[in-house]
């Protein structure tokens, strides 16, 4: 989506002593926690670095290597979701306009159906009951009726003003991007741009069911290479584009070929594509729509508005499930309105102008996505909390902390890439003092099961 584009502010960079400066008795624990750790087998050459603030007063209670720059992974959600909360108004939320261009006599549309694109990430997503397909569909009837409408001809086209496409991040890493969760950010977005495919056991390993008819772009391939380990699941397979071919998946990986057939989320390159795949077989079902490629005549008329949940909804299911999708628009949401000379727009510097605003002076940051998935993100456990700290003094607070998980017992974001775990939260110490924290631990040899079980452990010290 942006090639080499970073914005780096430099300070001098020292590794901080682990010093506890506050709640000598709520952190001592903790603090011994984090150096036996570093001693541990698998952990010796780990980078780990822990900032924990106290909220009423932002003075720090622990701070261990908190300047070292690390890859937060998905607890960069965290500054990415505050931005657009705080920043945007408060009642915002995207809207589709569909609008239709034509003659209609004797109740028979005649012209072209035509989709204005919104950078939603929500439409046609199954987590809100206001953004389902079948919903979509229903108000589209619903719209060309209300116009007089009870069969029509002519075309469906989307129409992208004023948006830009958006390509594949270029600091993505190739294992991320043909799976659901590394779906790039279109002017048009689908279904949250992914698609299932079904992996099932044979004689020879495991085969792809064919796609339906009506859903299944041109020119898309799958091959599988999966093989078969027992106790192995579904999230043991990832898909790759071959090399030069990206309407081509391979499926690689392990699964245990006594649990039958298993759904594979992959992601869909040309959300597009397959909603006019979609629309049209609508269209045909329901409308006795017939395609021509007749010129349109007259002004257009308002079909029907597909509007997006709330945003502190979309801020919400995007922290909870961690969906990249949505922290990308939420980048784009907040750059539309401020773009460059050269007519780019630029989201990550709005994101990290944010970052400084809460907490100037400190830290560098370095950033190429804005969900956390670009291995080569880096930013400081210290800054991390900082910005956590500064999100309680603002007015929809409320909303954002309620938009964090509950992960073993605490509210906070966590973060997962190759190589590196992470977290960053609220929580309230035995004493009832309220703090923050940001929590990163980088270059384990251990398993990442093993390395989330150990970073519990340590969150477990906050509890004593």
């Amino acid at each position: 989506m942006r090639t080499g584009l970073f914005y780096f502010f430099v300070i001098s960079l020292h590794v901080l002593s682990v010093k506890a400066l506050y709640g000598q008795g709520d952190v001592t624990v903790l603090r011994e926690a984090l150096q036996k750790l570093q001693q541990t087998s698998g952990y010796e050459k780990a980078d780990i670095s822990f900032t924990m603030l106290d909220v009423k007063t932002g003075k720090p209670l622990l701070l261990y290597h908190a300047a070292l720059p690390l890859a937060p992974a998905s607890t960069l959600k965290t500054i990415t979701t505050a931005a657009v909360l705080f920043t945007k108004s408060p009642d915002f939320h995207y809207t589709t306009r569909v609008g239709f261009q034509g003659q209609i006599q004797n109740k028979q549309g005649k012209g072209i159906l035509i989709i204005h694109a919104s950078g939603d990430p929500s439409l046609g997503s199954d987590r809100f009951p206001t953004t389902l397909p079948t919903l979509k569909r229903q108000q589209l009837m619903d719209g060309l009726h209300h116009l007089g409408m009870n069969s029509f001809t002519g075309n469906v086209v989307v129409q992208t003003a004023g948006l830009q496409h958006e390509k594949i991040n270029s600091h993505w890493l190739d294992e991320d991007i043909a799976n659901y969760y590394g779906a790039a950010l279109h002017a048009f977005n689908w279904r949250e741009n992914k698609m299932d495919i079904t992996l099932a056991p044979d004689s020879n390993g495991f085969k792809i069911w064919p796609l339906p008819e009506e859903v299944r772009q041109p020119g898309w391939r799958f091959a599988s290479e999966v093989t078969h380990q027992d106790s192995a699941g579904a999230e043991n397979v990832y898909a790759y584009f071959s090399p030069g071919d990206s309407d081509r998946y391979v499926l690689r990986g392990t699964i245990d070929k006594h649990l039958g057939p298993q759904v594979i989320w992959l992601a869909n390159r040309n959300p597009e594509l397959s909603f006019l795949l979609e629309i049209k077989k609508w269209l045909r079902d329901d409308m006795q729509w017939e395609e021509t490629d007749d010129l349109p005549h007259g002004m257009e008329k308002d079909v029907c508005r597909w509007e997006s949940p709330d945003l502190k909804e979309l801020v919400y299911a995007c922290n909870q499930k961690s969906i990249n999708l949505y922290a990308e628009a939420f980048s784009f949401l907040l750059r539309q309105n401020d773009l460059k000379k050269s007519g780019e727009p630029d989201g990550l510097k709005k994101i990290i102008t944010f970052i400084h605003t809460e907490a100037p002076g400190k830290d560098s940051v370095l950033l190429y996505d804005a969900c956390g998935l670009a291995p080569d993100n880096r930013i400081t456990t210290r800054l991390l909390a900082t910005c956590l700290r500064q999100d309680t003094r603002k007015t929809r607070y409320p909303e954002f902390y309620a938009s964090l998980p509950l992960i073993n017992a605490i509210h906070m974001k966590s973060g997962y890439i190759g190589g590196t775990r992470a977290y960053a939260g609220y929580h309230t110490l035995p004493s009832g003092q309220k703090v923050c924290f940001a929590f990163i631990l980088h270059g384990y040899t251990v398993t990442p099961r093993q390395a989330r079980q150990d970073m519990f452990r340590i969150l477990d010290s906050m509890k004593k």
